[in-house]
Order: structure tokens, then sequence, then C-alpha cells
């Protein structure tokens, strides 16, 4: 079985479980993170008793004490939601940088959600891309095959796109962690970003004023 045989096949077994329905794409929501916000008191928290990382704290099981020391300057999530509104034009500021990373975060997350909406959970490999492109370029491949060795393209650029978008997000989250200066992106940071994501899904922030732009950037195809 050659590989643009392959990619064929792995096309239409995505057709016949349903899992690709029409090459378009459902764009899923801005955030799952980033909601809509109480803003009624200083932690943008519609449960009173405590910070932000507090509520995470109990909401978690978590020791705060042991949160907050992990957190480092990220314990400045607890800031008012309006702070961070307030220094979207202030991008070298911790609070601008926190901002950029939950927006490039938003972005990130719809990309994958919509991903895995159309196309699954498993994105093609560059082989069966590669394959899907040439049987695409040839004139002598059936009309359907070359339908269905589109939609292995249109799924391998989408995955890159959300790749694209986790990468901006990795970037802005190591810039926006100052405390950890210098820091690569390896297991710490990713076991921290787990922590300080759901510091912020506890804030609730309102992610249409916060991140106006944010939105996948996967195209409808």
């Amino acid at each position: 079985m050659t590989k643009a045989s392959r990619s064929v096949i792995w096309v239409a077994l995505l057709f016949t479980v349903g899992i690709v329905s029409a090459p378009s794409l459902v764009i899923a929501a801005p955030n799952s993170h980033a909601n809509s916000n109480a803003g009624g008191n200083g932690n943008g928290n519609a449960n009173a008793g405590g910070s932000t990382v507090h509520q995470y704290a109990l909401a978690s099981g978590q020791n705060q004490g042991k949160i907050s020391s992990a957190l480092k300057s990220w314990n400045s999530l607890n800031a008012n939601p309006k702070a961070f509104l307030n220094n979207l034009d202030n991008p070298n500021s911790l609070l601008g940088k926190e901002a950029k990373y939950v927006c490039d975060n938003a972005t990130a997350q719809a990309d994958l959600a919509s991903f895995q909406t159309i196309y699954g959970d498993t994105p093609p490999t560059l082989d069966e891309f590669n394959a899907a492109s040439a049987v695409v370029a040839d004139p002598n491949a059936s009309v359907e095959d070359k339908a269905t060795a589109q939609q292995v393209i249109y799924a391998y650029n989408a995955y890159q796109d959300y790749l694209t978008a986790e990468t901006a997000a990795q970037d802005s989250f190591l810039a926006a962690g100052v405390s950890y200066r210098g820091a690569t992106y390896d297991d710490s940071m990713v076991a921290l970003r787990e922590t300080v994501d759901g510091v912020i899904a506890q804030k609730a922030f309102d992610s249409t004023a916060l991140c106006p732009a944010a939105s996948p950037t996967v195209a409808a195809q």
C-alpha cells in the first residue's frame, strides 16, 4: 500500500466514524479558562472569602502556601481584573505580560478545540501530509481521492495553526514569569503553567474585554 493510499484511508476513516463531516471548521469559544467576569470584588471572583489563589487552593484541595510559593510573581493574578485591563497598553508591565499570556493561551486553546471538534485527537503526520499533497497534484487521481486527500491537508494545516499559537503562548508564559527569568519551557514550567491556568480559571476573566482579538487562527475550510 502506498503512502498516498494510506492518507486516503486515514481521511476516509474520519468520514466513516463521523469526525469529519465537511471541509469546514467549527470555531470554539475563545477560551475555557476565561469566561464570565464576576467583577464585583477585587479578586474578580463571584465567591467571597479570600484572594483568587486562596479560592483556587480551596477548590483544588491544595495547600495555599505551597501554591503561592510556586507561583511567585504569578501571585499578582490576585489583582483586580480592571488592573489587567488598564495594563493592556503597557505590555512591559507585569500585569501587561500576564494579560498577554491569558490571551495567547486563549487563542491556542481555541485552535486546539477547533481541531479536535472536526478532526479528532490525532493529527496527520508529515509523511501523510506529503502523500496527500502528491495525490492532489496528481492529474490522474480521481476526484474522490483528491477530495479525501485534501482533507488530510486541511487537518495537517489546522494542527500546525494550533502548534504556532501554542508556541506563542509558551513564549508569553515564560516572558510573564519574571520570577523565573531565563527559564526554558521544561517539565517544571509545564507544571507551573497548569497551576497558573487553574488560577486563571478561578479568576474568571471577562475574555471579551481582556482579549477582544483572541480567536482561533485556524481558517475555516
